[in-house]
């Protein structure tokens, strides 16, 4: 279908050789935005990002054994998006918190409207109040959580909802 388009004498200072008509949702060839509407579209983009905050998503994988691998979880947030994945690898049930080197790198990177990926929430926290306290402090920066395989995603109001019930649970367990 073929829709009138304002004529080409009335675009002041552009050629009136532009075209008068247009298919729906065409761009016009005008100099003054030709590559406005190159950009993709959102219908374009992969699964992974709808939904995303219009910061970076930066992943993080942890496993407590030497056995272990990290192919998994790497290949789970390479999935959902994220550009750029921190890993550690203790060994050992005597590896304290702090020594995650890997996860205070990915800390630091994080900034205001970055979400942090996890494939499953116990890979960020080694108790229910650690975990919180975490996601706690990255919300105070403005830094988004998600987890995979729980689908908590402090970015929507559902997951703030979810988080906050654990957080209440933790403070509960603390009280007992």
């Amino acid at each position: 279908m073929v829709v009138s388009a304002t004529p080409a004498s009335s675009l002041a200072g552009h050629p009136a050789s532009a075209s008068t008509t247009r298919v729906p949702n065409q761009c016009r060839a005008i100099s003054a935005v030709a590559g406005l509407c190159d950009a993709p579209r959102m219908g374009d983009l992969p699964d992974a990002f709808h939904g995303a905050t219009t910061g970076a998503a930066l992943g993080y994988a942890r496993v407590s054994t030497a056995e272990q691998h990290l192919d998994l979880q790497v290949d789970a947030l390479t999935a959902a998006g994220c550009y750029r994945i921190f890993t550690d690898k203790a060994s050992g049930a005597a590896v304290a918190l702090a020594a995650r080197p890997e996860l205070d790198r990915v800390l630091d990177q994080l900034r205001p409207g970055d979400t942090l990926v996890v494939w499953k929430l116990d890979r960020l926290g080694r108790s229910l109040r650690h975990l919180v306290d975490t996601v706690t402090a990255l919300a105070d920066r403005g830094v988004g959580f998600r987890s995979l395989q729980e689908q908590v995603d402090t970015t929507t109001a559902g997951g703030k909802l979810v988080f906050h019930i654990f957080a209440a649970l933790a403070e509960f367990s603390n009280a007992i």
